[in-house]
């Protein structure tokens, strides 16, 4: 279970908090999709649970843990994320087959097995996204294109199947077809080892489509947190009037500030 009480994290360039005693309860396999405006906290919460961001207040517990205060280094255990940036949590001098062993021994699932059964095991996790990315298992990072290293981040991040797993827009730098792909693999990932998730998305059709929770943020607060249920029963144009709906308001209140 993660549990998120009143959390708030600032930054000296904004005269608002980005986040704002932001609280929040996810069972344990809950998949957690998030929407929201640029600057209303997404990728803001995310930093702040992987540990690249210290809060200025709140507490968050993992399985009943509090780990609020632990470092980056020390999360990266139990907690994945796969971000917009493509070099970050692989090697790009590595090989693929490389990267992919690194993440297993990140997840603490690294033996002494003979090295061809580990390739072959792996082979048969990249295989699983139909994507022909298996022909690269020898392959540099560095040669391949930023669609694949997105996919090869996100496999990574699951193969240790990790406590917490957090995804900001892992899938907009793939085109329509792999981005589908891509998405039914997360999902697969994530039901069959029950993986704590939270992704954001800018994809209203993933947004209703994956996961059983939706929630949309504005201004460092949640303002709408559908069900499964409710988020099945749910339209793109409804998403679309909700989201229009909390940025108008801001238009508005700034010009009556403005014209103060």
């Amino acid at each position: 279970m993660l549990q998120l009480k009143q959390l708030s994290k600032s930054f000296s360039s904004s005269f608002k908090p980005i986040l704002s005693e932001f609280s929040l309860t996810l069972k344990k396999g809950d998949f957690c999709v998030l929407l929201g405006s640029n600057g209303s906290g997404k990728s803001t919460l995310l930093k702040a649970l992987s540990g690249e961001y210290t809060l200025d207040s709140g507490t968050i517990l993992l399985d009943q843990q509090v780990i609020t205060s632990l470092p980056i280094h020390a999360r990266a255990s139990f907690i994945s994320s796969v971000s917009q940036d493509i070099a970050r949590g692989t090697v790009q001098e590595l090989t693929l087959l490389e990267n992919l062993s690194l993440s297993l021994k990140r997840g603490k699932k690294a033996s002494f097995a003979p090295f061809s059964r580990q390739r072959q095991y792996l082979c048969h996790q990249i295989a699983a996204l139909n994507l022909g990315l298996e022909q690269y298992l020898d392959t540099p990072l560095s040669a391949l294109s930023g669609g694949q290293k997105q996919m090869i981040a996100t496999v990574m991040a699951t193969l240790c199947q990790p406590k917490l797993l957090l995804l900001d827009e892992h899938c907009s730098a793939l085109d329509p077809k792999a981005q589908s792909m891509l998405m039914a693999f997360t999902a697969r990932m994530v039901q069959e080892h029950q993986i704590t998730t939270l992704m954001i998305t800018h994809n209203l059709n993933d947004a209703l489509n994956y996961g059983n929770r939706l929630i949309m943020l504005h201004e460092g607060n949640i303002v709408v947190d559908m069900n499964d249920k409710q988020k099945r029963a749910a339209s793109i144009s409804q998403l679309l009037n909700m989201f229009h709906t909390y940025e108008d308001s801001t238009f508005i209140n700034k010009k009556e500030y403005c014209y103060a």
